[in-house]
């Protein structure tokens, strides 16, 4: 005599797969970031994890547990206590679905570009137009504004507000930067004592 029984299954061979957000939203820790009574938060994104799975996030040795949202994507918190404790230079976060039974079932990385010390102190080079006065002759042609950010690095920016009016300098990587004037930008300055302040910010958003 013979017997059958039917049984169903599905197979499953999705990739399971986690990412990491840009962490700080743009990859830089900056000083002020770094001093959030917050702490830090990281966001992840999973796909076809298993049920009874977890995701764990690793930086600067330290492991921090995720939580998982309503829309599916995961949370870590780096509590203040932590982040202050970073110093300048590139940490890698390393994100990491578990099963059950804790092995490994993906990973994932991101950096970390940590500025929180050693921030932009813009000098301007004086005396301006050589002796600090613009005279008609020099407002009849173009004059150079110069300075340094006082750090070093690509991405840095420096305005240049001159009695109100902002002006986009041009900086290096050394920190080098200058401004140059046009005869019409002299001539539209009001008379009168000007004050001229420079604002430098580097790639961190310091």
């Amino acid at each position: 005599n013979t017997g059958t029984t039917d049984k169903v299954f599905s197979v499953n061979d999705a990739e399971v797969a986690i990412a990491v957000s840009p962490i700080s939203e743009d990859g830089y820790l900056n000083f002020t970031e770094s001093q959030a009574a917050g702490g830090l938060d990281v966001t992840l994104t999973t796909s076809n994890v298993p049920a009874g799975s977890r995701v764990t996030f690793e930086l600067n040795n330290n492991i921090y547990n995720g939580v998982q949202q309503p829309d599916g994507s995961w949370t870590v918190n780096i509590p203040r206590s932590d982040v202050i404790q970073l110093v300048n230079g590139t940490l890698t976060g390393t994100a990491t679905v578990l099963d059950a039974d804790d092995a490994v079932l993906a990973t994932s990385e991101a950096p970390l570009i940590v500025r929180v010390s050693d921030l932009p102190q813009p000098i301007l080079d004086t005396p301006v137009f050589g002796d600090g006065t613009l005279d008609n002759a020099e407002a009849a042609a173009s004059q150079i504004l110069q300075g340094v950010t006082g750090v070093s690095g690509n991405g840095q920016i420096v305005e240049v507000n001159i009695g109100g009016t902002i002006f986009n300098a041009t900086v290096n990587s050394s920190g080098a930067w200058s401004l140059t004037l046009t005869s019409a930008d002299l001539q539209a300055l009001p008379p009168g004592t000007q004050p001229i302040i420079v604002t430098a910010t580097d790639a961190a958003g310091n």
